[in-house]
């Protein structure tokens, strides 16, 4: 019976491992790109997109700082099959000034990203160095922090306390996500789902011309 179960285990790790190779294989064109791009520039532009007001410095991990409020974002990436979109999965936890040694706050937020229309999207995003693979990667990254700030200082609207279906673009697949409403903006919802995270996910369509110019205004 151990012997069956070893070899039954191993069959399914192998059938992992070849499903997993088979989804990387699309990011092998932007492996220069992502294997030069280092956390630290990410996160030095991101904070330049951070529309939450205060001075804001990156640091290593290893660096104190007196009086500050510190900030840990570990962000994790993930683009569709079809290229068209990422998604950001980022756990932050904010440390008081006061205590070091346990977050005040931490929550895993995930944001996705507007689907990208068009044709080529490898050539779209790995042109100039990857310049708008970066730039999309830095927004992103920017909008979960925003939303973490907002949750921690009590600035983010509360949530309806109803839960509804959500259906939101995956790129070019149709996603379904189960929570609450927190926020709604023209491009963007807000939303608490049933596991207790966030989520940041592309509204709907703007419904005719004016709904799009002020969506646009917006």
């Amino acid at each position: 019976i151990i012997t069956h179960a070893v070899i039954a285990e191993s069959a399914r790790n192998s059938e992992k491992a070849k499903i997993q190779d088979e989804a990387d294989k699309v990011l092998l064109p932007y492996r220069v790109v992502l294997d030069t791009h280092t956390n630290r520039e990410l996160l030095s532009q991101a904070v330049r997109f951070v529309r939450t007001p205060a001075e804001k410095l990156i640091i290593q991990q290893t660096e104190q700082t007196s009086g500050a409020w510190i900030v840990e974002a570990s962000p994790i990436f993930w683009m569709v099959q079809d290229q068209s979109a990422f998604i950001l999965q980022n756990v932050i936890a904010i440390y008081s000034p006061n205590d070091f040694s346990k977050p005040a706050y931490r929550a895993e937020i995930t944001v996705v990203s507007l689907p990208r229309q068009g044709g080529d999207h490898q050539s779209f995003w790995t042109a100039d160095s990857g310049e708008k693979l970066k730039h999309e990667s830095a927004h992103l990254v920017a909008q979960s922090l925003d939303i973490a700030l907002k949750e921690a200082t009590g600035a983010l609207p509360p949530s309806s306390a109803v839960h509804k279906t959500f259906r939101y673009q995956e790129g070019s697949v149709e996603k379904m996500e189960r929570g609450e409403l927190i926020s709604t903006q023209c491009d963007r919802v807000v939303i608490r789902t049933l596991r207790g995270g966030l989520m940041s996910v592309p509204a709907r369509r703007p419904n005719g011309p004016a709904e799009a110019q002020a969506c646009s205004d917006q």
